[in-house]
Parts: structure tokens; C-alpha cells; sequence
């Protein structure tokens, strides 16, 4: 992470009835590959979403998989920039850091936390 610095941050509410975790997750990642451009590293504090691109499209997209209508979308994003590569990356970050482990890491994740609760403000009930 030397030499690299928080790129941008975004924040909306989530489509649908249903606001659990990991289909936030899931929509904040397709947002960023919708409008990112390459080089994009995605850090996420999600490790279902990291978990979920280990298994690949098919074991995602299964239709008895949750959230199988937004990885169907994640894939063919992650397709349009060519797939993963070294220039779209998408790694796991832990979550709630403590001050002593001062990192972008960090900083990143505690700004994406604020963004996630303003988005939920914003959903309609």
C-alpha cells in the first residue's frame, strides 16, 4: 500500500426492498466497475464478495445462490474490463481496524463505513 492513496468514494441507496450486507457490497463493486476506469483496485472489507470471485461465476450466479441477479451483473462487469487481471483487482481488507494500524487501508475502509450508513439514510422506507 506504500505510496498509494484513497482514489475516490461514492454513495447511494441500494435498489430494492431488501438492504442486507453483502448485496450492499456486491452493488457498491459493480458501481465502482460500472464507472472506474483501469488500473481499479477494489479493496472490500466484505470477505463473502472476495470468497464468492474465488469460486468463479458459475457456483455465484447459481440461481440458488442470494444475490445470484447482482453477481450475474459483477461478472459481466468484471468481463468488460477484460477480467481479473493485475490491472482490476479486488482483495480483502480487515474491517474496524485500530488507530495503531494506521493504514489507507483503514482510512479507506472508515470512510466507506460513513458512505454505507449515508446511503442507507437515503434509502426509502
Amino acid at each position: 500500500m506504500t505510496g498509494q492513496a484513497l482514489r475516490g468514494i461514492a454513495y447511494g441507496p441500494l435498489p430494492g426492498q431488501q438492504q442486507p450486507v453483502p448485496r450492499a457490497e456486491l452493488y457498491a463493486v459493480i458501481q465502482v466497475l460500472r464507472h472506474g476506469m483501469l488500473p481499479i483496485h477494489i479493496r472490500t472489507d466484505c470477505l463473502c464478495t472476495v470468497e464468492g470471485l474465488t469460486c468463479g461465476p458459475e457456483w455465484c450466479t447459481h440461481p440458488r445462490m442470494p444475490n445470484c441477479d447482482l453477481w450475474r451483473i459483477l461478472w459481466q462487469a468484471i468481463q468488460d474490463h477484460g477480467g481479473l487481471s493485475s490491472q482490476l483487482e479486488i482483495s480483502y481488507v480487515r474491517s474496524h481496524q485500530t488507530q495503531g494500524e494506521a493504514t489507507v487501508d483503514k482510512k479507506g475502509n472508515d470512510y466507506a463505513d460513513v458512505a454505507a450508513k449515508r446511503g442507507l439514510a437515503m434509502h426509502a422506507l
